[in-house]
């Protein structure tokens, strides 16, 4: 029996304590029994069972597999599977968690075929519903160009036939694209096809332009609509980079014939004057601000 403990406090030095793949385990002097308190991640436990039986219950009855080595029993799970286990079982249920309820009562529709939109608009925290509208996009013959927009958007609106609930918020959009020259103002909505695309893109290179995005909150007794500008420069672009960017992400039903959100945005916009998500396709702020001032909805 003194072979042993002599065994056993050169195994597990003067202390007694040895720590077996992440399982700090105090041991007695005799090399074979654990003491009644073991330490898992600072915490005080007694054993469920005999370590050296191979396979036993330890610390919050977890099942360990156990195997005798030369210097003690070690665990067969790997250097942190039996710590991973243990924390696994304090980690609370995420069912369980407490979820914050929405900050408004609203539940949106937004017509809009544009995935984009839909990101953004979800990132309200709201419940949001996809429809769709087809309008004549055409603007009315000498609306001034920076009108466009919001027009659009009040136009959409209000050819959705569908029939809004009392908590509910038809969200429309329209977004356009200008260049302005000495001599006119150029509006570049979406592009007929790919060729139209590289000549829009090339009007851009290395110059700013304005990108104006309207919306309008519809409900079931109220319209209100509004819009947002902001300004975005372009370096010079190449024709192979031009060719590259169309062929490749097919911007033809974007405004202007590109996304900000693209690899375009990534390496040709050199300046960015307003809200990223206007040029994006929605202003969340503002859309935000709007909701927040929409009266409380009554049954």
């Amino acid at each position: 029996m003194q072979d042993r403990a002599d065994r056993a406090r050169h195994t597990l030095g003067e202390s007694g304590g040895r720590v077996l793949r992440g399982l700090h385990c105090s041991w007695s002097l005799d090399g074979v029994r654990p003491l009644p308190r073991w330490r898992a991640d600072g915490l005080v436990h007694r054993p469920r069972g005999n370590v050296a039986d191979p396979c036993f219950r330890g610390a919050h009855g977890l099942r360990q597999h156990t195997r005798k080595t030369c210097s003690g029993w070690q665990c067969d799970e790997g250097s942190h599977g039996h710590r991973d286990r243990l924390r696994m079982a304090h980690r609370p249920d995420p069912e369980r968690r407490m979820i914050a309820p929405p900050l408004f009562p609203w539940r949106l529709i937004l017509a809009s075929a544009s995935p984009r939109r839909r990101q953004l608009l979800q990132g309200l925290d709201l419940p949001v519903e996809i429809t769709s509208v087809d309008v004549d996009e055409t603007p009315p013959q000498g609306m001034p160009d920076d009108q466009v927009a919001e027009h659009l958007a009040r136009k959409k609106a209000e050819a959705w036939t569908g029939t809004l609930a009392y908590d509910q918020v038809l969200v429309t959009a329209d977004t356009t694209v200008l260049l302005d020259d000495a001599s006119c103002t150029h509006l570049l909505n979406k592009p007929v096809d790919a060729a139209d695309a590289r000549r829009m893109l090339a009007l851009l290179a290395g110059r700013t332009h304005r990108v104006i995005t309207g919306v309008c909150l519809r409900t079931r007794s109220t319209t209100h609509s509004f819009a947002d500008i902001a300004h975005v420069t372009f370096r010079a672009l190449t024709a192979e980079e031009i060719g590259y960017y169309v062929e490749r992400y097919s911007p033809v039903d974007k405004a202007g014939s590109y996304g900000v959100q693209d690899w375009i945005g990534y390496t040709a916009v050199t300046r960015l004057e307003g809200s990223f998500y206007t040029v994006m396709g929605l202003p969340m702020h503002l859309v935000y601000e709007a909701l927040r001032e929409l009266p409380v909805p009554a049954n």
